[in-house]
């Protein structure tokens, strides 16, 4: 029954992302940092509290600021729940299960303080004929000695649930692999002044597994020679030590070579490939590189040159970026990696960035691979990758975001594997066709129409209806 229910469990993301991130983190430093301002305000006005004055009044502004920080909480915890909402709707429902349990801490424990301060100014009243006496004893053996105590304690329950809450959300966070990520070196200042030449090339275009990467390189015109003896090449012709220990040198070498990559995840890939209106991968390839260019010269590099490996025809390709930029000057060529060593520097940026990314690899799915797993090279025809790729393969929601779903390899394998799924009519669906106004509708009569009941975007974007039996 429990593997039965595993199948009933939504897909992990939606095509927007929109919840991949719960932005609770301010909110979360801003309760504690209250929290704590509150507390110490309290020790504060007991330790400068005057000796002629009553020495039970800090006891009961003790006990205000209590009810000052459970009514802070009370906001905070309906806060949280909110941000958690939108979680389960949105498909995370064990992590949002797990998130609910840890984020009812804070409410759970100064409610539970309120009860026993309560409880021990009932029983200091009770024991003492005069309170005010008790009051006057050592720290250790008045009632606001206990008090502080317990709050002393409060405290630190809150720090540490503020940490727990922190590092499961950064786990969950880090697992997320169906964001894109961009990593950039500082622009040397060099690059700045001088003119620069920029190469531009990709790696892991036609696996099925794992994502696609585009790295740039760049340096001024007159330290091309520089960059070839670092040992740039074509990253195809390089062993993966010899990889990593260029792309090694090159991070080293800030004071005239930048460099910047975009990890594009399988997932914007399928999304991309899959949708209704289909954005091919070379128009996905396009995007990125003028992306990063752009980006590159937004950072403040004067660059005047860019080289490119070709994706398409290189005439058009050319075509379109002299276009977008104007004023540098774009040569798009077959082979530039092996031509231009900036180009050659880009592809082992790329390389380099795309293996670490699947060495380290975190399936979010649940899936635990046996110690040695290989997976091959990704790509379709290697014997290892079609193995991997019939072992781990769910009957209803498919591949971990690891594959590459808009890959003929892998809708195959669907097919043989998975469970057939009857899905109703995208038009009749779309709400962009629904909204249309036919024009035969304005000589018609007109008749009033009952309001219809939106469905949740949830339900809406899986296709999901109800139904009154499970077959």
């Amino acid at each position: 029954m429990d593997s039965d229910l595993e199948y009933l469990q939504p897909v992990l993301n939606t095509p927007t992302h929109q919840y991949g991130y719960v932005p609770t983190i301010w909110i979360s430093v801003s309760y504690i940092f209250l929290t704590i301002i509150l507390e110490l305000t309290a020790v504060t006005v007991y330790v400068n509290w005057p000796s002629n004055s009553g020495q039970c009044e800090p006891l009961f502004y003790f006990l205000y600021g209590h009810a000052a920080v459970w009514f802070l909480t009370v906001i905070f915890d309906h806060y949280l729940k909110w941000r958690h909402h939108s979680l389960y709707l949105n498909g995370f429902l064990d992590f949002s299960e797990q998130l609910k349990k840890i984020s009812a801490f804070p409410l759970q424990v100064i409610s539970l303080w309120n009860a026993i301060l309560l409880a021990v100014v009932a029983w200091y009243h009770q024991t003492n004929d005069e309170l005010e006496k008790a009051c006057q004893q050592t720290l250790l053996k008045s009632p606001v000695g206990s008090v502080l105590a317990l709050i002393s304690v409060e405290a630190i329950l809150l720090i540490v649930f503020f940490g727990n809450y922190l590092y499961f959300k950064e786990v969950f966070q880090i697992k997320d692999n169906s964001e894109n990520l961009i990593l950039s070196s500082d622009v040397p200042e060099i690059c700045k002044t001088e003119k620069c030449m920029l190469g531009v090339d990709e790696a892991g275009r036609g696996p099925v597994l794992g994502p696609m990467v585009y790295g740039i390189c760049y340096c001024p015109l007159d330290k091309e020679a520089d960059v070839k003896s670092l040992g740039s090449a074509d990253s195809k012709t390089l062993t993966e030590q010899k990889r990593e220990t260029i792309f090694d040198s090159i991070c080293k070498e800030t004071s005239y070579v930048g460099w910047s990559v975009e990890v594009i995840s399988p997932n914007t890939i399928c999304n991309s490939m899959l949708q209704r209106q289909k954005k091919s991968l070379n128009q996905v390839s396009h995007d990125s590189a003028i992306g990063l260019i752009q980006r590159t010269l937004d950072a403040g590099a004067n660059i005047t040159e860019v080289y490119l490996d070709t994706v398409g025809p290189p005439e058009k390709y050319q075509e379109k970026l002299s276009l977008i930029f104007p004023q540098l000057k774009v040569t798009v060529a077959k082979k530039a990696d092996s031509t231009y060593p900036v180009v050659g520097a880009a592809s082992i940026c790329a390389k380099v960035a795309r293996d670490c990314s699947l060495s380290v690899w975190k399936f979010r799915e649940g899936i635990d691979l046996p110690e040695g797993t290989n997976w091959g090279s990704g790509y379709p025809n290697d014997p290892e990758t079609k193995k991997f790729l019939m072992h781990n393969i769910d009957p209803v929601f498919g591949y971990p975001q690891l594959v590459r779903f808009s890959w003929s390899t892998a809708e195959k394998i669907l097919k043989e594997k998975a469970v057939e799924m009857e899905w109703e009519s995208d038009e009749e669906n779309d709400p962009s066709i629904k909204n249309n106004t036919s024009i035969t509708s304005f000589f018609s009569q007109k008749t009033s129409s009952v309001p219809t009941r939106k469905r949740h975007a949830f339900f809406s974007e899986r296709n999901l209806v109800s139904t009154s039996c499970l077959e």
